[in-house]
């Protein structure tokens, strides 16, 4: 890592943040696709888009 390299804080400190919150926008949004598959699922509409997840 360039950070580590040239033993730099505030680099790897920025880096850290930023690699956290990409992963918490991430996470963010698997939760919501989780839950709009199972609102689809539900209702009985789009079921057929869902592929191998519909049981």
């Amino acid at each position: 890592m360039i950070a580590s390299m040239q033993k730099s804080l505030p680099l790897l400190t920025t880096a850290f943040i930023i690699l956290f919150v990409l992963t918490g926008l991430g996470n963010g949004s698997m939760y919501k696709m989780i839950l709009g598959v199972y609102q689809a699922r539900a209702s009985g509409t789009g079921t057929e888009s869902l592929g191998a997840l519909a049981c």
